[in-house]
């Protein structure tokens, strides 16, 4: 009986403890909410500071954040367990039970013995009648925070308004991600190329392991996901140097090759009678060797001794190039010197064959070497200087194509600024003042008037826009066109209409004159400039012997700010310092340098 109400009560303290977590869900969902979208906010901040999200990531981690906050704040409510006899206390307090239901809780459990189970169970009864005449939703309402809905609704229209404007840094952002993409492409050609290494059938296997070796060095690099740029066009072009060291040996051993083994059929045919200079044209070793096997049956003892020792001789000289080939060349001396013709038609034939594989592939190797075909992956059946230096060539363009990577955007940033600078050109002066400013008769030109030499910078705008002069025979510097509008371009110091120009252009009238390169200017801007004077040794005819220090410089202007230029070759130095790619030995050089050029 005692154990039944006290079921009963837990029934009714589960169902209080649920309402209890719906009116704490409505308090709390719009704060875990707020939270969510402040990180949002902060996300999108961020992407606008530095470029480190696009707006779709900053979305999608908007959208997380905020799922994250609901998620943590209904899982505390609901899924956070509740001790049955604290709730009691909470709900005697709350409802006005004056410690009924938990003092009943600790009866039914035997925490508090009762002297008399009667009295016990009278208790419990009226526990349970009074807990049965509670209505909990007019103890625990449900209502709407005002103030929380109110800050949710403007953090997040905060949020949209970040994340729809536009972003500052998305053109950066935009430019790291093709970067990152073209990355990842060059890669994944990588990767291909590696497979195809490996099941090359050909191969040699030492070479075979050494190019997979480098591969995955380079591709164990450029799969970090903070790769910059300058680091994985350094680790492409690192590994295309590799290859091409490798292809450059491989050229290297097959010409001593292809000479040892030309040598050891002159050296054949020498005792065959027949000398390279009595042949018109020297023949291979398998040739020879043919022509041995067939003229062998006829040789008597002496010959055959004699051509035994040539054999010889040939073994050793293709003996480190091709071993198999001199084993051949051997037991064919052998047998020759043993009488035995048929043995020593066998090696013969043996070694012809090996011979003849060894000219297709020396032959095959040379066009890679110099008839690039522009194939990016290793055909079956090529040797593995081929396989190398193909593999060179697409580890250079990996990099070429990385180093690229959005370099469009930046071109067509510097044209957009090349074309600011040059739509600021100064006023176009009459034609009065034009030429006599040419004729140096007392005006001064400015230095943004003379863009070249013979001509203003009015005729040059009117060069570039097409427009004619005011009339025949004016401008007629050869940076302006002519007075009919034709171009002005000429050659050999006639225009493109044939009529001979007067070479008498130069501003102080002298015409053409020889150069002299010790003097400071005189025919630009007017009046000659500071001298450039060179503190050195000099010889008895005025040569330089020995370097000096040069003079002040005139004083100039920088259109690029030093510091921002610095920071940024700094931190790419940096950053491959930190990365183990600058070898230990050259680390404090590299340190040192950029020490030393810190503003």
């Amino acid at each position: 009986m005692i154990g039944e109400i006290a079921q009963q009560l837990l029934h009714l303290l589960a169902r209080w403890d649920r309402r209890l977590r719906l009116q704490q869900s409505f308090v709390w969902v719009p704060r875990g909410l707020i939270a969510g979208v402040g990180l949002g906010i902060g996300l999108a901040v961020a992407a606008r500071l530095w470029p480190i999200l696009l707006q779709r990531q900053v979305i999608v981690g908007a959208l997380i954040a905020a799922a994250l906050g609901l998620g943590l704040v209904l899982g505390w409510i609901w899924l956070s367990r509740r001790d049955a006899l604290a709730l009691a206390r909470r709900f005697d307090g709350l409802f006005g039970l004056k410690e009924r239901v938990s003092t009943s809780l600790e009866l039914a459990a035997g925490r508090i013995r009762s002297p008399n189970e009667e009295i016990t169970r009278r208790l419990l009864d009226d526990t349970l009648t009074r807990a049965k005449t509670i209505r909990p939703g007019a103890y625990l309402p449900l209502r709407l925070v005002g103030r929380d809905w109110l800050l949710l609704v403007g953090m997040a229209v905060l949020l949209v308004l970040l994340i729809v404007t536009e972003n500052p840094q998305s053109t950066a952002l935009a430019q790291q991600q093709h970067i990152q993409n073209v990355i990842q492409q060059q890669v994944d050609q990588l990767e291909n190329l590696r497979e195809q290494i490996a099941s090359e059938p050909g191969m040699d296997e030492a070479t075979r392991e050494q190019l997979l070796e480098e591969l995955d060095r380079a591709l164990e690099e450029l799969s970090q996901e903070d790769i910059s740029q300058e680091e994985a066009v350094a680790t492409m072009s690192e590994l295309s140097d590799r290859f091409a060291e490798m292809a450059q040996a491989e050229s290297e051993a097959q010409a001593e090759q292809q000479q040892a083994m030309q040598a050891a059929a002159e050296r054949l045919q020498q005792e065959l009678g027949q000398s390279t200079q009595e042949t018109p044209q020297t023949q291979s070793l398998s040739q020879v060797l043919q022509q041995l096997a067939e003229q062998m049956q006829g040789m008597g003892q002496t010959q055959q001794q004699n051509m035994a020792e040539a054999l010889q001789d040939a073994m050793q000289i293709v003996s480190s190039g091709t071993p198999e080939l001199s084993e051949s060349l051997r037991e064919a001396a052998q047998s020759l010197q043993e009488g035995n013709l048929d043995a020593a038609r066998e090696a013969l034939e043996e070694a012809m064959a090996q011979a003849t594989e060894a000219q297709q592939m020396a032959q095959a190797y040379q066009p890679s070497e110099q008839d690039t075909t522009g194939s990016e992956t290793p055909n079956t059946g090529q040797s593995s200087g081929q396989i190398a230096s193909q593999a060179a060539e697409q580890a250079e363009e990996s990099a070429r194509a990385v180093a690229e990577a959005g370099s469009e955007s930046s071109q067509s940033g510097q044209a957009t600024g090349q074309t600011q600078m040059g739509n600021s050109a100064v006023p176009i002066p009459p034609a009065g003042e034009e030429q006599a400013g040419m004729a140096g008769q007392g005006s001064e030109a400015s230095e943004s008037d003379l863009a070249q030499p013979g001509g203003t910078g009015a005729e040059q705008s009117d060069f570039e826009t097409g427009r004619a002069g005011d009339a025949p025979g004016e401008n007629s510097g050869g940076g302006a066109g002519a007075g009919d509008g034709s171009g002005g371009e000429t050659e050999g110091g006639f225009a493109a209409t044939g009529e001979q120009i007067d070479q008498s252009n130069s501003p102080d009238g002298g015409g053409l004159t020889q150069a002299n390169l010790n003097a400071a200017p005189e025919t630009i801007g007017g009046e000659g400039g500071p001298d450039m004077q060179l503190d050195a040794s000099r010889d008895s005819e005025g040569r330089v012997v020995q370097e000096g220090v040069l003079s002040e410089s005139p004083a100039g202007r920088s259109i690029v700010d030093y510091s921002q230029v610095y920071s940024n070759y700094a931190n790419a130095a940096n950053q491959a310092l930190e990365r183990d790619y600058i070898p230990l030995s050259l680390r404090d050089v590299v340190r040192n340098y950029f020490s030393s050029l810190e503003p």
